[in-house]
């Protein structure tokens, strides 16, 4: 199972957290696992690489976080708008494959 935690922080989509694994196929050719990990790595590459967001990023085996640490940049809006896509976009392949994908969302006000 593939699970993706989202943390809101005063009602902004800021942190990430992606780990697991789908088990809908073989090492390398599981298609649930390709699409959640594409999406992810467009996110990232999105913030850091395009925004030039300031982050908090780690990488590990089957494991992924991502922070969105600034605060002030006048891009952020955009940052956070990729991450509402980003969510409604795993959203919808966690619909699609609920015996594979869990989407949980957290508030911290």
């Amino acid at each position: 199972m593939i699970t993706v935690q989202l943390k809101k922080i005063a009602g902004e989509l800021r942190q990430l957290r992606v780990f697991g694994h789908a088990n809908q196929g073989t090492y390398g050719k599981d298609i649930v696992c390709a699409g959640v990990s594409s999406a992810v790595q467009m996110l990232i590459n999105g913030i850091t690489e395009i925004l030039k967001l300031r982050c908090e990023l780690e990488k590990n085996n089957n494991e992924v976080r991502l922070a969105i640490t600034d605060t002030s940049a006048s891009n952020l809006q955009a940052g956070l708008l990729f991450m509402e896509a980003f969510f409604l976009h795993i959203s919808i392949l966690g619909k699609e494959n609920s015996n594979a994908i869990t989407v949980e969302v957290m508030e911290v006000l």
